[in-house]
């Protein structure tokens, strides 16, 4: 089951839960949350790909900047790592036990890991193409010319469509079609690090509590620990 949380990216506050992740329940949570002035007022959006969030944020808040998050995209690159890595591996023995050092980033794997990952990048070709493809992608967040930064995702797109790896080429029609919402990172580098904080914290409430009967009891935690609200009891006297 889902819940869609909208929050402040400046400060990390939850404004609101709605259950469900439907055009009709974004739509709702985003107009009882948001006062016209407000709706009107906001400039960035930081979301993942999910189409019905797009479509509310078009209708509701079109002024503002549709900016897909970098850990999203991130996620697309290394699952599609992942998948190829998994279709091969009864093929090539040495990708066994290979998962995480090809979902690391190259520079975090200690000097043991680099011999077998580099056996395993060897041995199978499909995988070491894929995770070549993710690790190029890391320099589009690294462009500071939104011009330049369109040319390199242009030519990576085309590159990575005819990639070996089919999970690869999928990741890359993903990108084309959302290729505006990715492009807008580099005109406004905004990420969803403080909503990313927030869904860790929301998992934690519904560990300690074992789960919530109700939607509503547990919109009511969420808010609860995550609205940053003022509880000084002086300023209430």
């Amino acid at each position: 089951k889902y819940i869609t949380v909208l929050s402040d990216s400046e400060t990390g506050a939850v404004i609101d839960v709605s259950e469900g992740r439907t055009i009709e329940k974004s739509s709702e949570l985003i107009t009882s949350s948001l006062t016209q002035e407000q709706r009107g007022s906001v400039k960035t959006i930081s979301m993942d790909m999910w189409e019905a969030f797009a479509k509310v944020a078009k209708k509701h808040l079109n002024q503002a900047l549709i900016i897909h998050d970098r850990f999203h995209i991130a996620k697309y690159l290394t699952d599609a790592v992942d998948s190829t890595r998994r279709s091969e591996l009864s093929k090539v023995d040495e990708l066994k036990g290979q998962k995480y050092n090809f979902i690391k980033n190259f520079e975090n794997l200690t000097d043991n890991k680099v011999s077998s990952f580099a056996l395993a990048y060897e041995k199978a070709e499909k995988t070491a193409n894929a995770w070549t493809f993710k690790e190029f992608f890391r320099d589009f967040f690294t462009m500071k010319d939104y011009k330049l930064g369109r040319c390199f995702f242009r030519k990576w797109c085309y590159k990575a469509a005819r990639s070996k790896s089919t999970f690869i080429n999928k990741v890359s029609k993903t990108f084309r079609n959302h290729s505006n919402g990715i492009l807008n990172y580099l005109r406004s580098p905004q990420t969803n690090s403080k909503a990313e904080n927030v869904n860790g914290t929301i998992q934690m409430i519904k560990v300690i509590a074992k789960g919530f009967r109700r939607f509503e009891n547990f919109r009511i935690a969420i808010l609860f620990h995550c609205g940053q609200l003022d509880l000084d009891p002086r300023k209430n006297q």
